[in-house]
């Protein structure tokens, strides 16, 4: 402990630990000018601070591991490929200071920028090797998961990998209030196409997909319905190689979702990616308290042109936001969305260009715009469509 010329500690140091270890919580806290829907679960100050903060002495290093756990319940692996075998030591040593606080959860596979497509994946392969060891550990603590982020370019190197969250677990993740499964590949990367054909059954093109039924308690339990996921408030998933069939088998096993308010659901523009009109009129169902929904860049499978659809009615469905700019038939696949969504009390659509260039290029916005003010019309919403 430091100590001033007559002996006596530092301001700081005379604090009662309660006092002390309360300071170092406020130091990790993230700024409050975010709404709660568009609070991200993690971040770079949440992750560096609690070393910082036990390194500056002996009685501050006290502080943070004897009383202060919550410091170590922000985890995270960005793994690289000379450290794979020390950043897996260190998320496992915040694991174990933890202790029983909720846990979040960051996994970053994105491959170094400015490296060649075959250095990228030897460490696509390197990465996804370590993935199952620290997933078996933290499993282990799932009753204490409170949000789940895994960013990665390319999804297809880690299917394997993470197939351990399609398998049952007794209680699933009854404190998850966030997930998050992003596949962040540019969209200037992608081309979208009509989709490619697969004479084979859907089922088993679905089969080695993320079903993520580990979250969701098995039916061995005797659980209330309504106590699956019950915290669960933001769900996003962009261009995730999904298995939506067993997903709506998940969801059907609920009666709803009723704390759920953000719904993403992007990246979905080839047909064998997409849910079906049925399956995405489930998700709507499973969340009747949505508030805001993100469709960016997605269509759904089984597109038929003048199809009518029963909407899904949202009560308190405040805004949706689109992209436009695929290339492939934007106001056709828009309106077979739209029309899935009753919203009486929406407030604002926006429509946004997929990229800078696809306003300038694209396809013709006009009659998406037409459509989409047409459709505005029936709750009064605002149209906003941005041109950059």
């Amino acid at each position: 402990m430091s100590c001033n010329a007559n002996g006596r500690p530092y301001g700081f140091d005379r604090l009662p630990y309660e006092v002390a270890s309360y300071i170092f919580e406020l130091a990790v806290l993230l700024d409050d000018d975010e709404k709660e829907d568009d609070r991200q679960p993690i971040h770079r100050k949440c992750i560096k601070m609690p070393t910082v903060l036990a390194s500056v002495s002996r009685h501050w290093r006290r502080i943070a591991l004897q009383y202060t756990p919550s410091l170590w319940s922000h985890l995270e692996f960005i793994p690289r490929q000379n450290h794979l075998k020390r950043q897996k030591l260190q998320l496992f040593a915040h694991l174990d200071r933890s202790k029983k606080c909720l846990l979040d959860i960051f996994i970053d596979l994105r491959a170094p920028t400015g490296v060649n497509s075959a250095v990228t994946n030897r460490a696509y392969r390197r990465y996804a090797s370590a993935i199952p060891d620290i997933l078996e550990v933290l499993f282990l603590r799932m009753d204490r998961w409170r949000s789940l982020t895994i960013f990665c370019d390319r999804w297809e190197p880690f299917i394997q990998a993470f197939q351990i969250l399609n398998t049952s677990t007794p209680a699933g993740a009854p404190c998850m209030e966030i997930l998050e499964v992003l596949e962040c590949q540019s969209y200037g990367d992608r081309n979208v196409l009509p989709p490619v054909i697969n004479p084979a059954p859907r089922s088993e093109r679905m089969a080695s997909r993320l079903s993520l039924k580990s979250l969701f308690p098995s039916g061995d339990i005797m659980i209330g319905r309504q106590n699956i996921l019950p915290r669960l408030r933001r769900l996003s998933l962009r261009g995730v190689p999904m298995n939506w069939i067993a997903l709506l088998e998940q969801l059907s096993a609920t009666a709803v979702f009723p704390s759920l308010h953000y719904l993403e659901l992007s990246l979905f523009c080839a047909g064998g990616q997409a849910p079906t009109s049925r399956e995405f009129s489930a998700i709507l169902t499973a969340f009747p308290n949505l508030r805001k929904l993100a469709l960016k860049i997605f269509r759904l499978s089984d597109y038929k042109i003048g199809r009518v659809q029963e909407p899904v009615t949202l009560l308190q469905l405040d805004e949706i936001s689109l992209e436009y700019g695929s290339g492939y038939n934007d106001t056709e696949h828009t309106k077979d969305v739209l029309q899935h969504i009753n919203a009486p009390t929406l407030a604002r659509l926006s429509i946004m260009p997929r990229t800078h260039d696809a306003l300038h290029s694209g396809p013709d916005p006009q009659p998406l715009i037409t459509y989409a003010l047409e459709w505005c019309s029936k709750s009064m919403a605002e149209l906003r469509f941005h041109t950059a």
